[in-house]
């Protein structure tokens, strides 16, 4: 085995993320609110086709991307298990 080889009984995979899917949560209030069980999303977008909310590790790499599924006078929502502020 040289150098910087890995042992064979190790791997180099990374663990795999949670993937987050978005229920229809509440239009209201606006932005993101924490509860207990995740965060619901609330953007006020009357013209848009679909909104996303973008999820980050570490405040810099986006590890993705969750379309609001729901619409209500003009505001799309959702609201994500499992997650943090």
């Amino acid at each position: 085995m040289k150098a910087g080889d890995a042992a064979p009984h190790m791997t180099s995979r990374r663990p795999r993320a949670t993937r987050h899917v978005a229920e229809a949560g509440r239009p209201l209030p606006l932005g993101a609110t924490a509860d207990r069980n995740g965060v619901n999303f609330a953007v006020h977008a009357p013209g848009a086709e679909r909104v996303e909310v973008c999820l980050f590790a570490d405040g810099e790499n986006e590890t993705q991307r969750i379309v609001l599924p729901a619409f209500t006078a003009g505001t799309w929502h959702g609201h994500v298990r499992g997650i943090k502020p």
